[in-house]
């Protein structure tokens, strides 16, 4: 639940909002009417099916569809006193709260809701069916209360028929207890079958459901529906006579789809079932056990990703007369990745008798050492025993426990399904404890885990269930560094899925690297500690463990390989690829890349040489046990988020020859060293308005603007309710604000050579300016405050990079960002954009992405949400609601790389130091800034010590990539930041790579349903 600090006003204040925002009535179609004397009037009520999991809900409607169909594990609800099918009949109203007894909106006393006993049960959600009586036609207002979210839709003939019905009312994420309305229209009196969905994610949960009845005395009340007590109210039954067969699921990935109908009171007449793919025809499979008829389809041919796919159903059931269905269907696959061709190995290759996977671990001691911060990067540098301590300048030493194998790792026969404890988390019960964990603490966690995985030719779908993340890899040797992603999660989580899939053109026994890593617990864990799974998703739905040994659908798994392996990259740093995932503070000083011998051959370490961007470095070089390594640390200023091109070669030894070569993207190289600004603003010359009635100030030349609403009129610097915090404004660290203080925990913050300290270096100092949410009301209005610089001139002045000092605490519902102007503030482009990302116990992120990573820019910031912030804008119109409503660059694809993810709700984690370069600023003379805080009752952002640099030596040569691509309003769009040529081929094996002519980011392609389009950047 997205928590806030609400008062009554507030809360009265996000009542009427969500009145506000009731949509247009929905028509329900007269064909949705039950046939006259088909409902059972002598039943009042509905029937309610609760399900609850261990697995924690995303907190919409997706998730909560998927958890009622027993895809996020088992039931745990207290089904006594349901029937066969887990539905409870409840002959009252819908009026149900987590305490017995306590009241939801105006109603009186609430029940329990059904099935769920505990007053601290988390993780549910109810299924209600009814059929609802209409006694005129017209339109009818109903409402739900809820706390968390819902979704109320009217259905043909059959309330559990969710694929045909129509939505009416919805609240499709989290809040704490409120109103929706939504007005229904229906051409004939008569009764209607509804469905209500609820889920509850954590803090409170409550649940009503009502009509508003305008009074004789035209007053208007809120009355329950089926609360037969009350005039007006709507009456509901939970039983009729008829119940056609109805689609209970659509499983579908790029091989075809699996369709379920499901028979009811009458059931499927399998001769009538006709279906349509993008408006042909098309030759379905059938089989059916008991009541469900399975119909499947496998395409000719991989469906492309990012295409709409529209698939129409009709059938007729076997009632006399028959009752006919039909409706269409749209659904888009996802990205996926192909594998590498040339990475499949033989069955002779591998040992096909030792079963399982190679699983090696280290642990950083948190107690001596602290939490530190982490992603897949960091974990690489700690599992190659390359992450250094900065106070020692030696790695740091792990603390867990060793396998037999000579590099330390475990020889694992079953599957990969872990947990701190083997505590049962995640999609699959009987968690084993992580081997090699000396203690149940899972912080400071880096594990790997390879396998030979044998694949038939086709698609795969994988997922992985960890807390934090993974990277998943594919090449012909496992421990190739530079090997292919196929799935990747690069943040922190509680346990959460992320599935990815795998295209497979030739049948083989392929090497995978599996790469894991848990930081430590989040702000808002909600339980959740370290966990994984690795699995296959089948075209049903169903999840099975790789290597499952009783599963026959199982994809089996080896560990042990007999064909000989070339010298390869062992390991490439900072990284060995680009991770689409920007924000964790994770940096390193410099390059370092290990070689390793092969099995019959060995590298000649005289001939290894390191290059980048285009130049031979002087790398340090050392060779011992069959490796070799190449170190160097670059002078000057490193900003993580710049991409750098590395090149290493190498010869083979005995006379040969031949000399390897080998490419790479990388970026997280760090180091903050910065020479005197060109313009610096420490807010000391600002006046701080401690006078009471004095207006606050921003700096001179600086224009600041808020649509923030007034809870205090007073100026009061003390109180930050009052008017002084109504926008951006400079204070004095004398005024105690507690939660300005302080400095990330989890990576050094270091300037200059200077460590950032609260008690001998703080962030901020004196004066500085902030923006305030934390405190103030939900709105509508929220909190939306921007404040533009004075211009700069920059001409003649390259490598600009902006620095400042920032004190931040992100929240779900706020966002915060820069922007810079060279015109002058007609006009704005990216710098960053802080969202949240990691799903906590409170939600799911803000960050929308697919399985490799990729940001779905539209849909992230386009998204309404209730608790974003909105006001009523000169026109009296209320807007916001969006993220993107705050910004004013462009909302392209071309935004995801300045789309960086911030932890909810963490106190320290965005405390920090900030660089970035703004290569768009060079030579310009008419440079403005804007920063962007905007929230509801959503924390706070401090700045100080601002400044313009000029850093030619960041300049250099850029590389290209990497790629992102999006599907908007029907179209691929391929974004990419720098330089780089695209280029397209219609395979990746043998491939004709052609320069795509005019080419620029982003760039936009029409799909077609047939075609399949590679895309890559050539420097």
């Amino acid at each position: 639940m997205k928590m806030k600090h609400l008062m009554p006003l507030a809360l009265a204040v996000q009542a009427a909002f969500f009145a506000s925002i009731q949509a247009a009535a929905t028509a329900i179609p007269s064909g949705f009417a039950m046939p006259a004397g088909t409902v059972d009037t002598s039943k009042p009520g509905f029937l309610a099916r609760p399900y609850q999991t261990t697995s924690t809900p995303a907190g919409n409607l997706a998730w909560t569809e998927d958890q009622l169909a027993g895809l996020h594990g088992a039931n745990t609800a207290d089904l006594t006193g349901a029937d066969a099918n887990g539905y409870f009949n409840v002959a009252t109203v819908v009026n149900w709260n987590i305490t017995q007894g306590a009241t939801v909106d105006t109603f009186a006393p609430a029940d329990l809701f059904p099935g769920i006993t505990d007053p601290a049960a988390v993780n549910f959600s109810e299924e209600v069916l009814t059929y609802i009586q209409f006694p005129t036609a017209g339109t009818y207002t109903l409402g739900v209360n809820s706390d968390d979210g819902f979704s109320v839709a009217a259905a043909n003939l059959n309330p559990k028929d969710r694929f045909t019905a129509i939505t009416v009312g919805q609240f499709n994420s989290t809040r704490g207890a409120g109103d929706t309305t939504f007005d229904v229209s229906v051409s004939q009196a008569g009764i209607y079958p509804f469905r209500l969905v609820y889920w509850q994610v954590g803090g409170g949960a409550s649940l009503s459901w009502f009509s508003v009845v305008t009074n004789a005395d035209t007053t208007v009340t809120s009355v329950l529906i089926n609360d037969l007590s009350t005039p007006g109210a709507l009456a509901a039954y939970s039983k009729a006579t008829i119940g056609p067969p109805y689609i209970a699921s659509l499983a579908h990935n790029p091989t075809g789809f699996t369709l379920t109908i499901k028979d009811d009171v009458s059931a499927l007449a399998a001769a009538s079932l006709h279906l349509k793919l993008n408006g042909a025809d098309i030759a379905v499979a059938t089989s059916k056990a008991g009541p469900v008829t399975t119909v499947s389809y496998t395409s000719p041919a991989l469906v492309p990703a990012g295409v709409n796919n529209t698939l129409d159903i009709s059938f007729n059931d076997d009632a006399t007369p028959p009752h006919a269905e039909s409706t269409s269907l749209s659904y888009v696959e996802p990205s996926y990745s192909a594998m590498p061709a040339d990475a499949a190995l033989t069955a002779t290759d591998v040992d096909t008798t030792q079963s399982g996977f190679l699983y090696r671990l280290s642990q950083i001691d948190s107690a001596a050492f602290g939490v530190l911060g982490a992603n897949v990067a960091h974990a690489e540098a700690q599992l190659a025993g390359l992450l250094i301590n900065p106070g020692t300048g030696n790695p740091y030493p792990s603390i867990a426990l060793s396998g037999t194998q000579p590099d330390g790792s475990f020889t694992l026969s079953g599957v990969i399904n872990f947990s701190v404890g083997g505590a049962d988390l995640g999609s699959f019960p009987s968690d084993t404890a992580f081997p090699g964990l000396p203690a149940d603490a899972g912080d400071n966690m880096a594990g790997e885990i390879i396998t030979y995985l044998d694949l038939k030719a086709g698609f795969y779908s994988f997922g992985v269930n960890c807390a934090d993340g993974f990277r998943v890899t594919a090449s012909s040797n496992p421990y190739d560094a530079l090997g292919t992603t196929l799935g990747i999660y690069d943040f922190r989580s509680i346990p959460k899925e992320t599935q990815f899939g795998v295209a497979v053109q030739n049948a083989g026994i392929y090497p995978i690297r599996l790469v894991f890593f848990r930081q430590g617990a989040m702000a808002d864990n909600g339980g959740g500690n370290a966990e994984l799974e690795f699995y296959t998703v089948n075209k049903d739905g169903s999840k099975v463990l790789v290597n499952d040994p009783v599963n026959p659908t199982a994809v089996k798994a080896y560990w042990k390989r007999k064909a000989a392996f070339a010298p390869f990259v062992k390991y490439a740093g900072p990284t060995s690829f680009v991770s689409p995932f920007t924000g964790p503070d994770v940096g390193f000083p410099g390059v370092n890349v290990v070689l390793s011998d092969g099995s019959a051959s060995t590298i000649d370490p005289a001939t290894a040489s390191l290059s980048i961007d285009g130049s031979t470095v002087a790398a340090t070089k050392t060779s011992l046990n069959g490796l070799t390594t190449l170190a160097f640390t670059p002078t000057g200023l490193q900003l993580p988020r710049s991409v750098h091109g590395g090149k290493v070669s190498f010869g083979l030894t005995g006379g040969s020859q031949v000399l390897l070569t080998k490419n790479w993207s990388f970026n997280l190289l760090r180091n903050y060293v910065l020479p005197a600004p060109l313009f610096f603003e420490d807010f000391e010359s600002t006046p701080t308005s401690q006078d009471l009635g004095t207006a606050p100030a921003v700096p001179d030349g600086w224009v600041a603007e808020n649509h923030t609403g007034v809870q205090d009129d007073t100026l009061d610097p003390t109180d930050l309710n009052s008017d002084f915090y109504l926008g951006w404004v400079v204070v004095d660290k004398s005024f105690n604000i507690g939660k300005d203080t302080g400095v990330s925990a989890f990576t050094p913050q270091v300037l200059n050579g200077v460590t950032f300290a609260e008690d001998t270096n703080p962030l901020l100092v004196n004066h500085y300016m902030r923006a305030e949410s934390d405190s103030r009301q939900n709105g509508p209005p929220g909190q939306i405050q921007y404040v533009t610089t004075k211009s700069y001139d920059l001409t003649g002045k390259t490598g600009i990079v902006v620095a400042f000092d920032s004190a931040y605490e992100k929240n779900q519902d706020d966002i915060v960002g820069l922007e810079v102007s060279t015109d002058g503030g007609t006009t704005y482009g990216p710098v960053f954009y802080f969202l949240q990302d990691g799903t906590d116990s409170q939600g799911v992120p803000d960050i929308i992405r697919d399985g490799l990573g990729n940001i779905d820019v539209a849909t992230t910031l386009n998204t309404s949400y209730s608790d974003v912030a909105r006001y009523t804008d000169s026109n009296n119109v209320l807007v916001g609601g969006t993220f993107g409503f705050f910004l004013k660059a462009p909302i392209t694809p071309a935004l995801a790389p300045y789309i960086e993810a911030r932890v909810n709700d963490d106190g320290t984690e965005s405390k920090r130091v900030e660089l970035y370069r703004v290569a768009q600023a060079d030579n310009k003379s008419n440079v403005k800034f804007r920063f962007i805080q905007a929230g509801t009752s959503s924390w706070y952002w401090a700045i100080d010590n601002w400044g313009i640099y000029s850093v030619p030596s960041v300049v250099g040569p850029t590389v290209p990539g990497p790629l992102s691509v999006a599907l908007q309003a029907g179209k691929v769009v391929v974004s990419w930041p720098g330089t780089g040529t695209l280029q397209s081929a219609s395979t990746v094996v043998g491939a004709n790579w052609q320069d795509v002519q005019n080419a620029a980011s982003p760039f936009s392609v029409t799909p077609s349903g047939t075609d399949t389009q590679f895309y890559r950047l050539r420097q």
